[in-house]
């Protein structure tokens, strides 16, 4: 089994017996289609892990991405994000979070990250909300051609969600992380969403991920990398 799948299903795993009583947990099968460092079509298998309690919550949420082509590996592509948040005010909060990404064909065999912040929840309704977030990350890179890399990054981002009808959700992702060491290495992502339930465990979803980085490794080819899928979602 290769090593980025391992890994995948024993975070899993793991994060699943923390949210095993959570309000929104899903895991999905996706038809991806991808352009850049990849250009290729295969399914994706995601998790979300979701649980709050008394002003904490933990949200975890993963992708795995893999295809080969006549026997030779055309995407490898593991992506894992966890933040744990703990709220200081009705609006105010602090957040750990940590980041487990892997794309050899964009030239990382793995990324690492951990590190605090603040959030700010700018709207709060039954319908409707968007948070901040600023950070710095305590980051380690290995790459697949240059060895590896520590410093330290200062992040911001933003998670805005609305429901836009009855039966139509809406998600919108963008985050900018900028290692402090050099200016000129910086990531900047961005997710759009949309689900429709169809029955009261099950959802379509269609997603479109991007993800631009300004220095490029050795062995990757384009800046930027992009993500459309087509999802069958089951919450639970």
């Amino acid at each position: 089994m290769d090593y980025g799948k391992k890994l995948f299903f024993l975070i899993v795993m793991a994060c699943f017996p923390l949210t095993a009583l959570g309000q929104n947990n899903q895991i999905s099968i996706s038809y991806s289609n991808t352009a850049g460092n990849t250009n290729t079509q295969s399914l994706t298998v995601g998790y979300r892990f979701e649980k709050g309690l008394e002003g904490k919550r933990f949200y975890s949420n993963g992708s795995y991405f893999y295809k080969k082509d006549d026997g030779k590996e055309t995407a490898n592509k593991l992506v894992v994000d966890n933040r744990f948040e703990l709220d200081i005010t009705n609006r105010l909060l602090f957040f750990v979070k940590n980041f487990i990404h892997r794309d050899t064909f964009s030239g990382y065999n793995l990324r690492l990250g951990v590190g605090p912040g603040v959030g700010y929840q700018l709207l709060k309704k039954d319908n409707e909300n968007l948070k901040l977030f600023f950070g710095a990350d305590f980051t380690y890179n290995n790459y697949v051609d240059q060895g590896t890399e520590n410093y330290v990054a200062g992040d911001v981002g933003l998670e805005y969600n609305r429901q836009l009808l009855e039966n139509l959700f809406f998600t919108q992702k963008v985050s900018y992380l900028m290692s402090l060491k050099n200016s000129k290495d910086y990531f900047v992502h961005s997710e759009t969403c949309f689900k429709v339930p169809i029955t009261e465990k099950m959802a379509l979803g269609v997603s479109y991920k991007i993800n631009y980085h300004n220095l490029l490794p050795d062995g990757a080819k384009y800046h930027t990398d992009k993500m459309f899928s087509t999802s069958l979602i089951y919450s639970f």
